[in-house]
């Protein structure tokens, strides 16, 4: 048995840390924008499909690509410390987490910690210009890149998303080839994670292999608000694309998953791994 800050303090650090990374939105009276979010799908395994929500805020040329629920996972986390008598920790050793994860018990609420998308990407696309920042309790990451707009080839296919009529688009970026839904009816060449250059806003993408996908399931104004780069001067600056992978991948190795019973939490280091998908495969 260990102290129950020595798990969960770790994790809610791990937010805390990137967390001022998004107090990057400040209140002005009359730029207005878009918030746009989209389910984030990865094939994980064959069987075993990863989904989460993701949220891109334009303001004219500039646009941040970010977990909204971080804040709230937060929260809940801090609160669940205070639920916790007694914390036991398992190294997950034949098993045990996946097989009780089986037995279903209604008695144990399963619990992950920090199992959310810590990455925030800045885009600029007057400057070609973009900065993801990633991080946890120990450090804090910072890949700064120019990336031109992708070449597109835009096709005559159409389709209805979220009930603006789309056009069918498809592009080769650094080793996958991905298919864009776009909007004339939204005059504004951005799109979730790095993809951007379309004369209207990219509302789906898959990639080729059915590996990945981004689908647009809300769209609202943004009002009141501006985006701006984020400071990185602490940060440490990745000296590629491998460097930032290989931290996020190892993140998503060592999530601990658990069950909560009757005040004691039993934590499974690694419980909850899985591996990202590798967006980036080529040059």
């Amino acid at each position: 048995m260990i102290s129950i800050t020595k798990i969960c303090s770790i994790a809610i650090l791990s937010l805390t840390t990137l967390f001022p990374s998004f107090q990057v939105m400040s209140m002005t009276n009359e730029e207005t924008g878009l918030r746009v979010k989209y389910l984030y799908s990865q094939k994980i395994t064959a069987d075993k499909e990863r989904i989460d929500t993701l949220t891109l805020d334009i303001m004219g040329a500039e646009s941040l690509f970010f977990d909204q629920s971080v804040e709230r996972k937060l929260e809940e986390e801090k609160s669940f410390t205070h639920r916790i008598d007694t914390m036991k920790v398992s190294n997950n050793k034949d098993g045990e987490y996946e097989r009780l994860l089986l037995l279903n018990n209604p008695s144990n609420e399963r619990v992950i910690l920090n199992d959310c998308i810590s990455a925030v990407i800045y885009k600029d696309r007057s400057k070609a210009s973009i900065i993801t920042t990633d991080g946890d309790s120990r450090m804090k990451l910072a890949l700064s890149e120019n990336i031109a707009p992708q070449e597109w080839s835009i096709l005559d296919d159409t389709c209805q998303i979220q009930g603006y009529l789309c056009n069918k688009a498809t592009t080769l970026f650094r080793g996958r080839v991905y298919e864009a839904w776009f909007s004339f009816d939204l005059p504004v060449d951005d799109g979730p994670w790095k993809l951007y250059g379309l004369p209207g806003l990219i509302l789906k993408v898959v990639d080729s292999e059915q590996t990945i996908s981004f689908e647009c399931i809300d769209l609202a104004g943004l009002k009141g608000a501006s985006v701006s780069a984020p400071d990185i001067s602490s940060f440490e600056k990745c000296k590629n694309r491998d460097q930032m992978y290989k931290f996020q991948q190892n993140k998503a190795k060592n999530l601990i998953g658990g069950f909560f019973n009757k005040g004691i939490f039993t934590a499974y280091r690694g419980g909850a791994a899985y591996t990202p998908i590798k967006l980036e495969i080529d040059d």
